[in-house]
Parts: structure tokens; C-alpha cells; sequence
């Protein structure tokens, strides 16, 4: 992390994202007192690299969070290769100067203190506030902010989604969460929120929800896979907002028709098999690719697949999967059709 005369800056928060859109933090480091991070725990793949706002010491002002080596956008930003068992270095951050700005959220509401979350693609910061009661989020770069109070309870919430590019005062008057009925009722859904700075687990759905942007998966028993899960009064699928103070249906449609892909790695017992669908909707349907373990004879089945073209790759140097890694290793594509099985046989890539 350095200055405009190559000077480390202590104490700048460092944060990793795998290097795709939308920006989700992947991992979190601080720079030490020579300017120094380490973000540790990373899986294999490919990253953009980004220093968070600061405060300069003599309040002079501000950097803006900036991507190695000193860009503002992500399509600018240097691309770095994580792999396992080795680290990666000089991926040097020269922050840019700018102005900072603060958010004051006034909560009304009754009873103990509420939990308020503020969150960014490069901030997660929570306040107890006590009801009725206010806190002062500072030192925030501009940019696209989500705010959500949540009491103890779990019953009540307020959200606010703001563009911040000035001092702003944002009030959250919570109210009881949205609430859900799910159509067919007995369709077991997982789902998780997404909150701009990352991605938590999917988990299952167990009604009311938070407001905010959900995504949705329908993890059934092949051959059925959900074609559409969608709100009565949305066109979109799988990627929902439920809004607050809202009744919301969701619509699930499910198909007979799944395929499956089986297949063998040759001389790979245990070893990672990925699956990448290649049409956006598909991913959205899972839940992104699908991965599982080779038995002990290197075998694999991967079921419940909507109909599309896949890539499919074998590995022992990934624990995730990307776009990135399948064209560097010239992963195939293979088609896979309604109520069919896809059979291929695969061998362990090595990364260079």
C-alpha cells in the first residue's frame, strides 16, 4: 500500500474479490505500519485487488477505495492468480485521494436497541442503536449504500437503499418483515441474501424474509428442476427483491425433465469435478456451477441439470470455479438434454 512518493500507508484496509461482476468481498486484510497486507485464506482463482477509504492522519482529507495498481474501475484493475500452496505477491495498491463523506441514520422504533447494517462493495460497518435513537456512519467513500436495522426479535426491519455522494441523513422506520407464501407450499427452497459486500451460504427458506435481494435455488430430487421461481407481480427468476412492508407469493415451476451428467476421471480417485453452465439462466437456476468428488474409482453423477450447453473440468488445483480457469485449461463444452444422461470421460488438469 503507497503513497504518491512510494511510502507504505499503515492501517488501509485491503479487500480481495474474485475477479467477475458483481463485486463481492472474498477476503479482508489490514496494512501494517510499513504498509504491508496480508489477505490469507483465499480460494484458488483469479482476483481484483482494492484498497478501502481512509481518513489521511492530519485530516487533510481522503483516499478512495482503488484497485491495483491505482484505477478507480474494475476493467482497469490488474488481475491476480491465487493458487494453491504458494503466495502472491507484489500486488501493490496506490490509493486515490478524494472526499469522504458521512450518513446519519435516525431509527424510529420501540423497545431495546436495534442492530443497523450499512453495507457497500467495499464496507461492512454495524451500530446497536438505541430505539428511538440515531448513529453516524463516517469517513464513507461515494458510491451505492444498503442500510438495514433489524430488532432483536427478528420480527421487525427497515431497509433503505441510498447512492451516497454527499453528507445525507437517512431515516429507518422499521416495520414488521415482509411477509411470504410459497406456491407450491411443500417445494423445499434455499435462498440467500445479498447484501453488496458479500455473498452469505444459502440456507433454507423459513418465512418471513429480510427485505432486500434474494436469490433463490430449488434443491429437488431428479429429475425435477425449478424452471422459474419468480414473485406473482415480477418477470425476473431466481434473483428476487422483496420489498419492505410487502405480501409477496413466489411462484415456483418445476420441470420432469432433467438431465444428468455421468462420467469417469481416469486414474483420479477423490478429485474435484466442476460443472459450469454456460447460459446465465442456467446458473441462476443452480445457483451457480456445480461441483462434486470422484469416488474412489474416479466416478462421478451430477443430477437435476436443466437442459443447455455445460463445460466440465477435473481438478485437484481448484476448490471453486471460474470462468477465467475454464479457458485457461480449454475446458470442453458438452450438451446436456431434457431427461437424458450425458456420459464423458475426463482427465486431472493440471494448473501451470
Amino acid at each position: 500500500m503507497l503513497d504518491e512518493n512510494s511510502i507504505g500507508i499503515p492501517g488501509t484496509p485491503v479487500l480481495a474479490y474474485p475477479a467477475r461482476l458483481p463485486l463481492r468481498v472474498a477476503g479482508r486484510g489490514i496494512a501494517d505500519d510499513r504498509g504491508i497486507y496480508r489477505i490469507s485464506g483465499l480460494a484458488p482463482g483469479k482476483y481484483w485487488v482494492r484498497s478501502g477509504a481512509v481518513r489521511l492522519e492530519d485530516d487533510s482529507g481522503g483516499s478512495l477505495p482503488t484497485f491495483s495498481p491505482q484505477s478507480s474501475q474494475s476493467r482497469d484493475a490488474s488481475v491476480y492468480t491465487v493458487r494453491l500452496g504458494s503466495d502472491t505477491t507484489d500486488a501493490n495498491v496506490r490509493p486515490n485521494p478524494g472526499t469522504l463523506f458521512s450518513l446519519t441514520t435516525p431509527v424510529q422504533c420501540s423497545g431495546p436497541p436495534v442492530m443497523v447494517t450499512l453495507t457497500s462493495e467495499s464496507i461492512l460497518q454495524s451500530a446497536s442503536v438505541p430505539c428511538p435513537g440515531e448513529h453516524k456512519f463516517e469517513n464513507l467513500p461515494p458510491g451505492r449504500y444498503e442500510v438495514l436495522a433489524e430488532n432483536p426479535g427478528g420480527t421487525q426491519a427497515a431497509l433503505e437503499l441510498l447512492v451516497l455522494n454527499t453528507d445525507t441523513f437517512r431515516t429507518l422506520q422499521l416495520a414488521d418483515l415482509p411477509r411470504l407464501r410459497i406456491e407450491p407450499d411443500k417445494i423445499p427452497l434455499l435462498a440467500r441474501r445479498d447484501n453488496l459486500y458479500d455473498l452469505t451460504p444459502f440456507r433454507p427458506v423459513v418465512p418471513p424474509l429480510l427485505p432486500g435481494q434474494w436469490e433463490f435455488v430449488a434443491p429437488t430430487p431428479h429429475p425435477r428442476y425449478a424452471t422459474t421461481i419468480r414473485l406473482d407481480h415480477s418477470r425476473d427468476s431466481h434473483n428476487l427483491f422483496i420489498g419492505p412492508r410487502s405480501f409477496n407469493r413466489l411462484l415456483v415451476t418445476l420441470s420432469e425433465q432433467a438431465g444428468k451428467v455421468e462420467g469417469i476421471v481416469k486414474e483420479s480417485p477423490g478429485i474435484p469435478v466442476f460443472l459450469w453452465p454456460v447460459a446465465e439462466a442456467n446458473r441462476r437456476i443452480l445457483g451457480g456451477p456445480r461441483d462434486v468428488i470422484a469416488d474412489a474409482n474416479g466416478r462421478f453423477s451430477l443430477p437435476g441439470l436443466p437442459p443447455g450447453d455445460y463445460r466440465i473440468l477435473a481438478t485437484f488445483d481448484q476448490t471453486t470455479m471460474d470462468f477465467e480457469t475454464l479457458e485457461e485449461a480449454r475446458a470442453g463444452v458438452i450438451p446436456v438434454s431434457a431427461g437424458q444422461t450425458t456420459n464423458v470421460e475426463l482427465t486431472n488438469w493440471l494448473a501451470p
